[in-house]
């Protein structure tokens, strides 16, 4: 796999990603605080595997590397100025289409020409079918759904859940997708409460939640995003989240 300036996508490449992330910079980038405290990250370019130090346990840490605000950029990113480095075209990722221009008000991409990489099981492992694909944000729901509907628009990113089922009505396909450990429901608790200590309270917490009631009478049941296991009791905190999810699996 390579970027799409023909530079390598390796450890040592992810290693400098994640330090870029976890640290920041001396061009005035800061550390990304969706990340928790990374002590150190370790690079084997022959096991094709990084390492990170966390400073203390954090559950969800594989989860957030996979968000979407956690991509991958070329070596050649980090080498830039800041100033620099905040312009669209200068993001240089491994996918099939590439920042062509970027703007307030519009981003265009285009087609990675030679660009033939897919995870296996995908029909197109190819260039990508579109030449090019312009986005423009727009804030308001019903505006953008009038954008769809008249033509103007071939997708939209996001549909208020409200309005998903008369989408589905006018024969729109609508596509739902749900992040790993991103929930809606979450019991908040005192971090630091010393009784979170005994597991049987954790335990005791979680036999206390109807989480099907909760996905019966949510606000949008009709959705179907929610599922019993997709409700969680999390603060976090040395390994409770990890115990929360295995346990709530009933």
């Amino acid at each position: 796999m390579t970027y799409s300036d023909g530079t390598k996508l390796d450890a040592q490449n992810v290693k400098r990603n994640l330090e870029f992330r976890a640290f920041g910079d001396s061009e005035g980038n800061v550390r990304d605080s969706n990340l928790p405290a990374v002590t150190s990250v370790s690079a084997d370019d022959s096991a094709q595997t990084v390492m990170v130090k966390l400073a203390k346990p954090y559950p969800y840490f594989l989860s957030q590397l996979g968000f979407l605000t956690e991509g991958l950029v070329s070596d050649r990113y980090f080498d830039l100025s800041y100033a620099e480095q905040g312009k669209g075209p200068n993001l240089i990722g491994s996918g099939p289409f590439v920042i062509q221009s970027s703007s307030q008000t519009e981003t265009n991409l285009v087609k990675r020409s030679g660009y033939a990489w897919a995870p296996t099981g995908v029909s197109n492992q190819g260039e990508a079918y579109l030449n090019s694909i312009t986005i423009i944000p727009v804030q308001e729901g019903s505006v953008r759904e009038g954008t769809l509907e008249s033509g103007q628009a071939d997708l939209l990113h996001y549909i208020d859940p409200s309005a998903e089922a008369s989408a589905k009505k006018r024969g729109f396909q609508v596509i739902s997708q749900s992040y790993p450990d991103q929930v809606t429901y979450q019991l908040a608790v005192h971090a630091n409460a010393p009784y979170l200590d005994d597991i049987n309270v954790r335990k005791a917490m979680l036999i206390g939640i109807d989480r099907q009631k909760l996905v019966d009478t949510e606000p949008f049941p009709a959705t179907g995003r929610h599922t019993p296991r997709s409700i969680t009791i999390c603060d976090g905190r040395r390994g409770v989240g990890r115990e929360t999810r295995g346990l709530g699996r009933k």
